[in-house]
């Protein structure tokens, strides 16, 4: 259904992917893994035409349609409904052109000319398969629980979650025979999640997925495929857990292989050295330390032995250059995050007493009591909407209480990560991001950098030109060089790779202070949280409910 062969992609002087090939069959869900800049957004930039490898090709089945769920949406001015019609190429610029023409044509009238071109753009958008989008996207919304989302609404004015799921009604409304999914779990709320599982599994054509959501991968996929930095590609077969199994296990095996081989070669060199030893005793007629040696006896000459030594030597020269030799793994390069705090607050944070919370005459929450203590871990869930972002903002100071009480503890301070990338106050570099929220020299800055994988000069990298992952890390740099003891996280995770999430759990997990996440990734929850504070939105207020685990939280029946 959708071949890759000898794919090479390059962006200036840098080559992201080269002579890369692999496959995927009809109704096949696949992975691509790997580490940010690997290449796994352009793999599915390159499937879906909106770029053009230097050499290889790409084939899919004949007239096969195809749909791309992006990382984001770039034009923050668009309509709901080109937004949605955005997931197939060319969709966006297609309505956009029959929206213009018509009103043009309200305003002018149907002069000839431009009636042509209105005839035109629809011709154009019936076969782009906008139409078939359109015809059937009021229903797709609702299937989404985006009923009151008008199609004339600027998706700037929707939420992350919000956004996503406008997409996504895209996609059910097209009826793709094959969807790549570029990180689509990316600010869905839990029930959303868990709807997305279902629809990836239900759907019966082709799916090509980049995603961090390391239980998202184990529920849907079947076959992995790495990209490794150097360009090339693993296959493994089964879902995530099954390619971590096999990895471990393949790395295990060569650790093996390479101490077996190191043991040989430091045995020929001990070989050598005895021989040389002999051969330079015989020639001082001294009789060696170790008597018992197999080449020391009075007809051997020091020349025979000191041949036998070079060859040898020789041997082990081959050895060490061998195409089979085998290498030490490597150690993968992680994210070396290093969280603390400068100060210990006191045992209790905050406290609201029957708080009264919201905007104006319009409170979220009514008589609301909650504890937060020194060293606590939390998971902020909910539904998308239902009040976490007020939470967050009402523990920064942002919002007034309307009635009852907000006791805050005594050292606290604050670092915050917001869930939409932040505006980094005009500075041009990472370097430049740094000097400006902490007194560090240059060479300080630099080092710290390091730390959030910025090396060399890609502490001068525009800020502009960062990825979505990039930009993430440097929000997270400018967080911990404050060192907060208290941190506020909105939705931390969203563009960092695997390894770097696997890497911020550890990092929380040594973290002296007290955290209050607001995410869905179901493992980091299930790996970090101490507990789980669940927002449920019930008609027009919204309740704090506290729960244990994840388990804890889907017997409650709060999913449902």
């Amino acid at each position: 259904m959708l071949q890759l062969s000898g794919i090479t992609k390059s962006f200036g002087p840098t080559t992201i992917l080269e002579d890369v090939s692999f496959h995927v069959n009809r109704g096949e869900k696949l992975a691509l893994v790997g580490p940010n800049g690997s290449g796994k957004s352009t793999i599915l930039n390159l499937v879906a035409g909106d770029l053009l490898p230097e050499s290889g090709s790409i084939t899919q089945g004949a007239k096969s349609k195809l749909c791309y769920l992006r990382q984001g949406i770039s034009d923050q001015s668009m309509t709901v409904e080109v937004a949605a019609c955005s997931v197939v190429n060319g969709g966006s610029s297609a309505l956009r052109e029959v929206r213009r023409l018509e009103t043009l044509l309200g305003e002018h009238g149907a002069a000839e000319t431009l009636f042509d071109e209105y005839t035109s753009a629809l011709e154009i958008l019936e076969q782009s398969g906008v139409q078939h989008i359109l015809d059937r996207l009021d229903e797709s919304l609702r299937t989404l629980k985006l009923d009151d989302i008008l199609f004339d609404q600027q998706v700037s004015t929707l939420s992350g979650g919000q956004k996503s799921r406008v997409a996504l009604a895209g996609i059910i409304a097209a009826e793709p025979e094959i969807l790549l999914l570029d990180e689509p779990t990316n600010h869905l709320d839990l029930p959303a999640l868990e709807w997305l599982e279902s629809f990836v599994n239900l759907y019966e054509g082709t799916t090509l997925i980049v995603s961090h959501d390391r239980l998202f991968l184990d529920q849907t996929v079947t076959r992995i495929v790495e990209i490794q930095l150097d360009g090339s590609i693993l296959n493994f077969a089964g879902n995530y857990s099954a390619f971590v199994e096999s990895k471990d296990a393949q790395r295990a095996n060569q650790l093996d292989q390479w101490k077996s081989q190191e043991a040989e070669a430091r045995r020929i060199r001990a070989d050598i050295a005895k021989q040389k030893e002999a051969a330079n005793n015989m020639a001082a007629k001294r009789k060696p330390k170790d008597t018992s040696y197999k080449y020391w006896a009075p007809e051997n000459t020091s020349k025979v032995i000191a041949r036998r030594a070079k060859t040898r030597e020789s041997k082990l020269s081959r050895f060490e250059t061998s195409e089979d030799r085998v290498e030490k793994p490597k150690q993968a390069w992680k994210m070396k995050l290093e969280l603390d705090s400068a100060n210990r607050s006191g045992d209790l944070l905050i406290k609201l007493d029957q708080a009264t919370v919201g905007y104006d005459s319009s409170p979220i929450y009514d008589s609301l009591d909650a504890e937060l203590r020194f060293g606590e871990r939390i998971a902020l869930m909910g539904a998308n909407g239902s009040g976490k972002s007020t939470l967050f903002k009402l523990f920064r100071n942002e919002l007034e209480l309307g009635s009852g009480s907000m006791q805050l503890g005594t050292g606290v301070t604050v670092g915050y990560m917001p869930q939409e990338s932040q505006d980094f106050g005009g500075s041009r570099t990472p370097l430049a991001f740094i000097r400006s929220v902490t007194d560090i020299t240059d060479t300080e800055a630099r080092n710290f950098l390091h730390f959030f994988l910025f090396q060399g000069d890609g502490v001068f990298t525009p800020i502009t030109n960062l990825s979505y992952g990039e930009r993430s890390r440097l929000t997270l740099a400018g967080i911990v060089v404050k060192e907060p003891n208290l941190l506020l996280l909105d939705e931390p995770l969203n563009h960092l790779d695997i390894p770097s999430r696997e890497r911020f759990e550890e990092a929380l997990g040594q973290y002296s202070g007290t955290v209050v996440t607001a995410t869905h990734d179901r493992t980091f929850v299930d790996n970090y949280a101490t507990s789980i504070w669940w927002v449920d939105r019930d008609g027009t207020h919204s309740t704090l409910r506290k729960f244990i685990d994840r388990r804890d939280l889907e017997a409650s029946g709060a999913l449902t």
